[in-house]
């Protein structure tokens, strides 16, 4: 783990858009730099004065930052991993109340916080919005038996749109996180 990607203006923009999530999510974790293709959330606290961490998979998002996909698309990974550090530390308790068989449940939860994000950061940009549904659909997979199970790319694209109308309708975050963890259980 380390702390720069070793592109200091990459580091600079990832900085900034981190910065901004925390404003929409009530969240403060740290964050840390993993060689890997993927991104993940822990509760564990790596950072002194934080409360949990992501890990920021650079092999992921420099598959992300492919022109098909674009920045908005890092923004939204970023905000899902947010939306696990936000479960992890609800005083709902998101994390034990969307346990299952799979990590389904607290994936799509995920997804509609970063759907609530993604509508404040865009407003109600639809080309933007389609550039993050086709990337995940492209994340998506159909691994119903998996225990690591995110959902079907129908599921998650439903689960982001779901955050970003509930945000563009006015709803608060947490009044969006409690109709979130409804909805996805219905998906």
């Amino acid at each position: 783990m380390k702390s720069k990607s070793g592109d200091p203006a990459f580091d600079r923009a990832l900085i900034a858009e981190l910065k901004r999530i925390i404003t929409v999510i009530p969240v403060d974790p740290g964050f840390k730099f993993v060689n890997a293709k993927n991104a993940g959330a822990t509760p564990e606290t790596i950072v002194n004065g934080t409360k949990g961490t992501v890990l920021i998979g650079l092999r992921l998002v420099n598959e992300l930052l492919k022109p098909s996909r674009g920045g908005i698309t890092v923004a939204c990974v970023l905000a899902h991993e947010c939306g696990h550090i936000f479960q992890f530390f609800s005083a709902d308790q998101y994390y034990e109340r969307l346990s299952g068989p799979t990590e389904r449940l607290r994936e799509l939860h995920a997804d509609v916080l970063a759907g609530y994000y993604l509508a404040k950061k865009m407003g109600s940009d639809p080309g933007a919005m389609r550039d993050v549904l086709r990337a995940f659909i492209a994340l998506g997979a159909y691994e119903n038996a998996s225990p690591d199970d995110h959902g079907s790319p129908g599921q998650r694209c439903a689960a982001l749109d779901k955050g970003y109308t509930l945000s563009l309708g006015g709803q608060t975050f947490e009044a969006s996180a409690r109709e979130g963890a409804s909805y996805v259980r219905g998906l």
